[in-house]
């Protein structure tokens, strides 16, 4: 919001200027992203007559438990992985370069890796079990070649197969 100083707001006849309206003008902005550690402090408690009576508060739920990440930061690597196409290895350059996050494509990787084991499993078992009440369903085989599959060579396709419901839960 800007407004004129108080001074401004006299008319030169004196009268006292009205607002009758505004100007809105628009600028898209971007914030970086912001890499923080989030510190969980849990209160210990002791009774001050005996030694049997501690008590700490119970530890926020965690996306991963024993896993230094947070839910923010799995989605971010998640979406630039698989959305933005961006590799693990780029990730962890980008993120040492530009932010000081020392993190490396090993523990991104296993982030990935357990976030999606943790995470995800569950919902795509919900939803291949929509698929398979569906009463109408497609399915499409497509080659495709990997770089560096281990056990594989360059010339050897691999297979990406995909399936619709065009019925039912649309999660299907």
């Amino acid at each position: 919001m800007h407004d004129l100083d108080e001074a401004e707001k006299q008319c030169a006849c004196g009268a006292e200027l009205m607002p009758m309206g505004e100007e809105i003008s628009e600028q898209y902005d971007v914030i970086p992203p912001v890499f923080r550690v989030l510190q969980q402090v849990r209160i210990k408690y002791s009774c001050p007559c005996c030694a049997k009576g501690v008590k700490t508060a119970q530890a926020p739920a965690a996306p991963l438990p024993r896993y230094q990440v947070s839910p923010g930061l799995l989605a971010y690597i998640g979406t630039a992985k698989f959305v933005d196409g961006l590799p693990l290895y780029r990730q962890a350059q980008i993120m040492e370069q530009r932010f000081g996050v020392p993190f490396n494509r090993t523990t991104l990787a296993d982030w990935a890796i357990k976030g999606h084991e943790h995470l995800l499993k569950p919902v795509i078992e919900v939803m291949r079990q929509h698929f398979i009440l569906s009463d109408y369903v497609q399915a499409d085989e497509t080659t495709l070649q990997v770089l560096d599959e281990p056990g594989r060579g360059a010339w050897q396709k691999s297979y990406l197969w995909l399936r619709a419901s065009l019925t039912g839960h649309p999660s299907s």
